[in-house]
């Protein structure tokens, strides 16, 4: 299938929450997200459970309030004047710390004509990664995780440049550091009961991001792999684009 946007190409039907986890394209998904959203005039807050750079945001001039009752006011009035709603609780320097879960949850519930986009762990900028045991933070209101790894990966060795905690990656691959990454271990990522898509909630979704810089042999390697692995993955998304502008490229139904 072929979507033109990433609103149609993640089945999120109705307004809710979609939270994000793994490594590789997440900001640039929630950005695209909050784009498209805006331009077709849907009311769209983003945060999240953890830290994000203040460049990342500050196109949304985010709303910084450590008081729920004072950040949902406020969030209440940009909505009003269609502006997409960041909130976060602080910025310290270059980074801004997100919501507790639970406000996400409440968050939602006030505003049930919107859609939440909700960045749950982080990833230093590396391509893929194996989440810590308290990883990924996603509110337990979540409709949808859409779980990230990219491509750009492939053929890479297994190291600090290209993984987020390297060390936890070769362990859930049972695969020494310094080896290259091969289709089936973005799969296993994917698919192991401790890898990216770990503590998430609702319908599970896997993008995989950086399509535009990939040999098309080895996305196709890669699923036919998914589809070897038992998961309860719901749909595969293959993207391209940075930023604001990542795209779907082709969609499948797993």
């Amino acid at each position: 299938m072929i979507f033109l946007h990433l609103w149609e190409a993640i089945p999120m039907k109705q307004p809710g929450i979609l939270a994000c986890t793994g490594a590789g394209g997440k900001t640039s998904l929630v950005q695209s997200l909050a784009r498209q959203g805006q331009a077709c005039h849907f009311p769209v807050i983003l945060s999240t459970t953890t830290k994000m750079y203040y460049h990342q945001v500050e196109r949304y001039t985010p709303v910084i309030a450590a008081s729920y009752e004072d950040g949902a006011k406020q969030i209440g009035r940009r909505l009003q004047s269609g502006e997409i709603g960041a909130w976060f609780v602080s910025r310290a320097g270059e980074k801004c710390t997100g919501l507790p879960p639970g406000w996400l949850d409440k968050l939602a519930g006030d505003n049930p004509s919107c859609t939440l986009l909700v960045e749950a762990d982080g990833a230093r900028g590396r391509l893929v990664k194996a989440p810590a045991e308290y990883e990924p933070i996603v509110p337990a209101g979540t409709d949808i995780t859409v779980g990230i790894l990219n491509l750009q990966a492939l053929e890479q060795p297994l190291n600090e440049a290209v993984a987020h905690r390297p060390e936890q990656v070769s362990l859930l691959l049972n695969k020494p550091l310094g080896t290259r990454l091969e289709p089936v271990d973005l799969v296993a990522l994917a698919v192991h009961r401790q890898g990216i898509f770990q503590n998430s909630q609702g319908r599970k979704v896997l993008l995989l991001a950086g399509a535009e810089a990939v040999n098309c042999n080895l996305i196709k390697a890669v699923l036919q792999e998914l589809h070897r692995w038992p998961s309860d993955i719901c749909r595969c998304i293959i993207a391209s684009g940075y930023d604001e502008n990542m795209q779907p490229v082709e969609v499948y139904d797993v």
